[in-house]
């Protein structure tokens, strides 16, 4: 796809570009419009000037799986955190022969760097090249997400979350301004990946972002007080977004996202794009 040949040329080219430059070729790649990135209009180019021009080191702080806990906990006494089997550079035999038959690794450097694990599925090889290779990556280099730059590279195993045998949805709650302004719902994350968009109330919307959509689903048990405790998550960000596990009467955390999609996040209809970024600051200073 000529998509993919212009990344690749970006790649080639991309320690010899500015961070505006190669944002604004990846923008216009991604999202198909001219962006202002000094002047930003839409969510999109609002995420990007987070990534380019805010420096609030806090941000950096909450990107942290382990820092993010600490934080978490000083802010709501409701929100509860997945338990932690293992964290540290070294997965090794001994690590592995301690881990429970079904868990989740992360690495904390980077996104789309996790892997659900059921060692009837997984042998310790398999996943010591997959991690090891997560630890030599520098995920920050090519798109210039600054907030990744500085953390430390390490791997965080964690209890899988379950309901009915399954991993629940994801859902992901796009505070701006200490409001609630949209909802999205990923479904089956690591299989056939479907994603719906909310409004605050849960009413579906007919909006699409990067992934198809799939049918409506039933308003779950405990989703007012999710949206209580992303509210409360996101006091210090002009925008956060609050990654929540509906787990029958429990609201797990799941992380703070400062960009989503790193802002190449294409809406459709690209209308909503807009409409959110009307909602956000021009310029996001904290």
């Amino acid at each position: 796809m000529i998509i993919d040949y212009i990344k690749k040329i970006l790649k080639n080219l991309s320690s010899r570009l500015s961070d505006h430059q190669i944002t604004y070729l990846m923008f216009l790649c991604k999202n198909r419009y001219l962006p202002q990135l000094k002047e930003p209009r839409s969510f999109n180019e609002k995420i990007n000037y987070i990534k380019l021009y805010n420096r609030n080191p806090l941000r950096e702080d909450v990107a942290d799986r382990l820092k993010v806990r600490e934080y978490i906990e000083q802010l709501s006494s409701r929100c509860k955190l997945p338990k932690i089997y293992w964290h540290g550079t070294n997965f090794n035999i001994r690590v592995w022969n301690n881990l429970p038959n079904e868990f989740v690794i992360k690495a904390n450097h980077g996104s789309s760097m996790t892997l659900i694990v059921d060692k009837e599925n997984y042998k310790f090889h398999d996943v010591y090249e997959i991690v090891n290779n997560w630890l030599k990556q520098d995920y920050s280099s090519f798109l210039r997400e600054w907030i990744y730059k500085n953390l430390n590279k390490y791997l965080i195993v964690e209890e899988k979350l379950q309901v009915n045998g399954e991993i629940p949805p994801d859902f992901k709650f796009f505070v701006l301004n200490g409001e609630v302004e949209l909802v999205q719902v990923d479904l089956d994350r690591f299989g056939n990946h479907k994603r719906n968009l909310y409004t605050k109330d849960f009413e579906l919307l007919d909006a699409k972002l990067k992934y198809p959509s799939t049918t409506n689903i039933k308003k779950p048990l405990g989703y007012s007080k999710a949206v209580e405790i992303a509210e409360e998550l996101s006091v210090d960000f002009d925008f956060i977004r609050v990654d929540l596990y509906l787990v029958n009467d429990k609201i797990y955390f799941g992380e703070l996202t400062n960009t989503p999609e790193n802002g190449f996040g294409k809406f459709s209809p690209k209308s909503l794009d807009f409409e959110l970024g009307e909602k956000m600051p021009n310029k996001i200073i904290h």
